[in-house]
């Protein structure tokens, strides 16, 4: 029987190759799918809040609403939202048979960062500009 001391050599890990756009997407992908199912969980928990103190907690989580805090978690939200959004539709294209060459996921990668950073800057500007974001029901 042998020992179980054999002396292998540790697998490869995220810090010996260097980072590329592929898997930097996919590993962006897969946090903003994380992040977007655990705020939606989180928001509707809060939301159901309404049912049990009623009329006082409204009032509160409105006056909430309008504080620089939340106008930045609803920024990178919306960022998340885009990127994946977009990103799920290279996904779709890919399970379609589309766009799988080297050069052409490449392209599409930086059309999903590209499309989010523009969707992102519009945001931005709608939402500096003293508009509402959420308006009252």
């Amino acid at each position: 029987m042998q020992s179980n001391n054999i002396q292998r050599p540790l697998s490869p890990h995220l810090t010996i190759y260097q980072p590329q756009l592929t898997s930097v997407l996919s590993i962006v992908h897969r946090g903003t799918g994380a992040m977007l199912a655990a705020f939606y969980i989180g928001y509707f928990m809060w939301d159901d809040l309404n049912w049990v103190f009623g009329l006082q907690h409204n009032v509160f989580v409105r006056s909430c609403i309008r504080s620089k805090f939340v106008i930045f978690i609803q920024l990178l939200i919306f960022a998340a939202r885009s990127y994946h959004f977009f990103n799920g539709i290279r996904h779709f294209l890919w399970d379609s048979g589309l766009f799988l060459d080297l050069s052409a996921v490449y392209s599409t990668g930086w059309t999903v960062v590209t499309f989010t950073a523009i969707l992102v800057v519009v945001f931005f500007q709608f939402v500096n500009g003293s508009v509402p974001v959420f308006r009252g029901l």
